[in-house]
């Protein structure tokens, strides 16, 4: 909450790759919301994480961490879901 987010939201991360083989991709439910009438209330109701690989290179499940405090002595952690997307207008 340093930085003025909730603690119910989601943080996009964009990144580039560039000249990438053609990829794997596995996905999985990380969450999925079962409230019919929340979910007619939400534009992304379902968290959905594709394990990525590109050869020997894989990406697959993982955490977020925040440091330890006072009050929480562990740290907090939070998932982590990933999403593949192309711009097909600018792939060669």
């Amino acid at each position: 909450m340093d930085y003025g987010f909730s603690t119910n939201c989601w943080l996009q991360v964009i990144s580039e790759i560039q000249s990438a083989p053609e990829p794997e991709i596995l996905e999985r439910p990380v969450y999925i919301e079962q409230d019919e009438k929340l979910r007619n209330t939400m534009a992304t109701p379902d968290m959905i994480d594709q394990t990525i690989g590109f050869g020997a290179l894989t990406f697959s499940g993982g955490h977020a961490y925040t440091s330890s405090t006072k009050d929480q002595t562990n740290g907090v952690q939070a998932i982590v879901a990933k999403e593949l997307r192309r711009d097909d207008a600018n792939c060669a």
